[in-house]
């Protein structure tokens, strides 16, 4: 990169957002093959699924459906207390400390017994969609989401739509490169799905080694960039 190349932070480069959303598509798939069709990663359906067993007097189908919104609800909060902690490096900073938390709680949920009710695993991946993401929010200094697609799709279309009819250049670059978020998102939802049926409740190990190779980037870079002397690279 040149001299003049905007730095990120590792958590905002490029493979980060791409190994996240790998994730993100892998937890989509998971929870919907193995337990019972149910997206944990976003709650809009879970908000309808409320209201409407409500109007149907379907009390305990109704705090069925709010518990994941709940667990994404304290999960966002917990994130935000996080990010208030003093500044801290290597492992002891925040970004750390949330992925290391999804780590841990994904490797508990590869391992729950078979007597736990798919309810469990739900709230869980919640809580871990809702660290990831209150966590990681730009890729290259642009608004991004590595657990559902819509804001990425319409991120899209506005840098098309700015390539198209205004002739911006670096719009087309910056459409790229939700493109490329987008088509990891798939990927990693193709990998969920056929890893789960292959594979059962502990497939999401795949998510634990993905989130390992994140966090150790991490450390990597934050090692590197702590030597540099020009300070951060862009990667």
């Amino acid at each position: 990169m040149s001299a003049n190349s905007p730095a990120y932070p590792p958590y905002e480069r490029m493979r980060t957002g791409l190994c996240l959303a790998a994730v993100g598509g892998f937890l989509e798939a998971y929870t919907y093959t193995l337990k019972g069709g149910v997206f944990a990663n976003a709650q809009t359906g879970n908000l309808v699924l409320f209201a409407l067993r409500l109007t149907q007097a379907q009390w305990a189908a109704a705090l069925e459906a709010a518990a994941p919104i709940a667990a994404f609800f304290l999960g966002i909060l917990l994130t935000e207390r996080l990010k208030r902690l003093p500044a801290r490096r290597g492992l002891f900073q925040w970004h750390c400390i949330a992925v290391c938390g999804e780590c841990a709680l994904l490797f508990c949920v590869a391992w729950f017994p078979a007597s736990l009710p798919d309810f469990a695993t739900t709230l869980a991946v919640s809580f871990v969609c809702s660290i990831q993401y209150d966590s990681f929010q730009k890729t290259h200094g642009r608004p991004f989401a590595t657990t559902f697609c819509t804001g990425n799709l319409r991120s899209t279309g506005m840098q098309l739509a700015r390539c198209l009819y205004d002739h911006d250049k670096p719009a087309r670059h910056a459409a790229r490169r939700y493109v490329e978020v987008i088509g990891v998102f798939l990927l990693g939802a193709v990998t969920g799905g056929l890893c789960s049926r292959q594979f059962g409740q502990p497939a999401v190990l795949v998510c634990c080694a993905l989130l390992l190779a994140v966090l150790a980037a991490f450390l990597v870079e934050a090692k590197h960039d702590a030597k540099s002397p020009a300070g951060p690279a862009a990667k």
